[in-house]
């Protein structure tokens, strides 16, 4: 509402008609009427505010800035003008000057709830979550019909972890303005958060009823469709997406990734050049993690992920920064967050670690954000740690508060910015060491990751300006492995597994959005130069899809179809036997092989790798110097399509590496578990006295390149 005193005038009857014109929508001939009524009085201040109301509808921030500067001159007592100007201003990412505005206002008329809101969209956009909480709910004691302050409440409730009350908040904005399309966007996202798929659908598809081209309603369709595992329809939602809003950075991100994973590459590399050209123009929605797999470099990788974690410390909320040194002599204490605690690799893969740590010198907590899928790797962890700490029902601030309180020396990201990572709890600084290692091959790109694990292949020291974190090089291989896990003997046998009886058999396991079509190229190069072989792939999601797309690429290089088999997910022991009929692992760029060629190599099956430019493209190489095989790492897809060929044509070749992987695994630092766990450990101690001495750099843990 208009706000009057004495000292203003009443709008004239040529400006009441325009706005009346104005709020049914007849925006031109409003600005007609306007315009009208300033040349009849220059000064007339309702002509000149709500033109300049107008003009910030239709996109000129500008020319509605020196509107409302001349406006509320002449009228400096007009309270709406001053509040539409901290709007413009905060349109216009001048926050110093909006936060000026509304406070204004506010001087001026206390009990205004649009300033109140103004206030507290500025609040929530510096991270100060709290005030803007408090800015919103003073907003609706003010005025509780406010559909708009219902659903900023819930956008700061959901950022916090406060699923229920933002839900709650969600729903009571669209009860107040079921028109609306947005509310129903971030209720899906909440549902999303609480793992409520379903939920999340029904609800955003009544979303796209009100507006079927709302392009972040599309987006969320897409992500919730791919979670569902339905990847051809969240494929064709993000394209959507993108229809509608070509610069909508997550949906590009996400089409990008879920294309890959059916083997679509139609348009997909100027989809991929768009993509860079938006990291250039500085988008904050690009998946660091999806990015991974694109074509980029290094610096590229760094900014993907410094603009993606600045986006999440502008919303979670203040970081602690007094944190104090630990007591001489006292236990570290060693927290591991993780939403990968189940039937995850990464699980598989840190068990034993967890069980090695010398509980003389340190205490292992869990904090887990991950589902509890009664399996027999998740009972394994819980028994591992000194604690076991479920965060999934807590807000990020309390479980930064529980890290915090449970006096946590070294805090260890596993998932760095991978699906369901915690990093708004790595955002709140609640250890005085934090740590990205293992589940992201790549820097998190945040001032509050102190270090990264590594080792002299995957990190080498004269690369660090391509991380934000301090790189600590392991010696052998950043990747832990657990030298307990099953080592099945015998398998069902190549004709049970749809294998030909005879044929060399080059298997690839990785998922399938690792396999590009250059890559795919080169194997279809490789088969063709060794008769009677076949490939042996896996998938997880829209087999028939993938296989298609895959058969028809097979058709441009003119290899028999036949000569192609997918299997589908295996439980884990039949997963490891299937290595026993593979003769040659080959390996993906830009993203390698991480766990699946570790696997190969327990099972004795050699990997053929092209070690590339970055962190993920360089894990195979990692990988094979850690069992003595670095004549298996090659320098480009000429030089590997010509290894594989020439290994798969050797028979006898072929069978001194296997035998080598099979006779030397107990021998191998790869798999020597215990060794590895006191070569980290002594990198935490390091790490922790250098804390204390107040420095942090980077640094290499000593240790002999055999088995300990």
């Amino acid at each position: 509402m208009m706000v009057t005193s004495k000292a203003i005038p009443h709008p004239t009857p040529v400006v009441l008609r325009a706005l009346q014109l104005h709020q049914s929508g007849r925006l031109q001939e409003a600005e007609g009427l306007y315009t009208r009524a300033l040349q009849l009085n220059p000064e007339d201040v309702h002509a000149l505010h709500f033109l300049a109301v107008l003009r910030h509808q239709s996109g000129q921030g500008e020319a509605a800035l020196g509107l409302l500067k001349k406006a509320t001159g002449l009228a400096p007592g007009l309270a709406d003008a001053w509040c539409n100007l901290g709007h413009v201003y905060r349109d216009l990412e001048r926050y110093g000057d909006a936060r000026s505005a509304y406070e204004h206002v506010l001087s001026l008329q206390p009990g205004l709830p649009e300033a109140w809101n103004g206030l507290g969209s500025l609040h929530q956009q510096s991270g100060a979550l709290s005030d803007a909480e408090t800015a919103y709910l003073k907003t609706l004691d003010l005025q509780p019909d406010s559909a708009e302050a219902c659903y900023n409440l819930g956008t700061v409730l959901a950022r916090t972890g406060r699923w229920k009350e933002a839900a709650d908040c969600c729903l009571k904005a669209i009860r107040l303005a079921p028109g609306h399309a947005e509310p129903y966007g971030q209720l899906a996202d909440i549902y999303l958060n609480q793992n409520r798929t379903e939920d999340a659908l029904q609800c955003v598809r009544m979303g796209l009823k009100i507006d079927p081209r709302h392009s972040e309603l599309q987006y969320i369709l897409g992500f919730a469709l791919s979670i569902k595992g339905d990847l051809p329809a969240a494929r064709d939602a993000c394209a959507s997406s993108l229809d509608a809003n070509p610069d909508h950075a997550a949906a590009l991100s996400a089409l990008l990734y879920i294309k890959r994973q059916l083997a679509d590459w139609a348009a997909i590399d100027e989809l991929s050049r768009r993509l860079a050209a938006g990291l250039e123009r500085g988008w904050q929605q690009i998946s660091p993690f999806s990015f991974l797999a694109e074509p980029a470099g290094r610096q590229q990788q760094l900014r993907c992920a410094r603009l993606w974690t600045g986006n999440i410390q502008q919303t979670t909320g203040q970081a602690v920064s007094d944190h104090v040194a630990r007591q001489p002599g006292k236990r570290l204490t060693i927290g591991y967050l993780s939403a990968d605690f189940y039937r995850h690799p990464t699980a598989y893969l840190t068990a034993g670690m967890f069980e090695h740590h010398d509980r003389q010198r340190f205490q292992v907590i869990a904090y887990s954000n991950s589902r509890h899928d009664k399996s027999k790797i998740r009972q394994r962890l819980e028994a591992a740690f000194d604690r076991f700490v479920d965060i999934r029902s807590m807000s990020p601030a309390q479980a930064a508060a529980q890290i915090r309180a449970d006096g946590v020396d070294i805090l260890v990201d596993l998932k760095g910015h991978t699906l369901e990572a915690a990093t708004a709890v790595m955002a709140l600084r609640p250890a005085p060491i934090q740590v990205n290692y293992l589940g992201y091959p790549g820097t998190m790109g945040a001032a509050y990751i102190d270090y990264i694990i590594g080792d002299p292949v995957v990190t080498p020291f004269d690369e660090k300006d391509d991380y934000l974190e301090h790189i600590v090089q392991l010696p052998n291989c950043y990747q832990v492995n657990d030298d307990k896990r099953t080592c099945p003997s015998a398998s069902p046998g190549r004709k049970a597994l749809g294998l030909p009886v005879d044929g060399v058999v080059f298997c690839c396991f990785n998922n399938s959005w690792k396999i590009t079509e250059e890559v795919f190229g080169c194997w279809m190069a490789i088969l063709k130069s060794v008769p009677g072989s076949v490939l042996w792939l896996h998938g997880r999601l829209s087999l028939d899809v993938l296989k298609h797309n895959l058969q028809l690429a097979m058709k441009k290089y003119q290899v028999d179809l036949e000569r192609l088999i997918i299997a589908g997910p295996q439980p884990l022991e039949l997963y490891l036997q299937q290595y026993h009929e593979a003769d040659i692992f080959l390996d993906t760029l830009p993203y390698n092989a991480h766990t699946t060629a570790s696997d190969a190599l327990w099972m004795g099956c050699p990997v053929i790798t092209v070690s590339g430019d970055t962190f993920p493209s360089r894990v195979g190489a990692s990988l094979l110097t850690a069992v003595g095989l670095p004549r298996l790492i090659c320098n480009n897809l000429d030089d590997y399509r010509q290894l594989a060929v020439n290994l798969a044509l050797d028979p006898e070749r072929l069978a001194v590496l296997r035998a080598h992987l099979r006779h030397g695994r107990s021998e191998f630092p790869l798999f020597d578990t215990a060794g590895f766990t006191r070569y980290l450990e002594q990198a935490y101690l390091e790490m922790a006295s250098r804390f204390s001495a107040g420095t942090t750099a980077a640094f290499a843990v000593q240790g002999s390149t055999g088995r300990n």
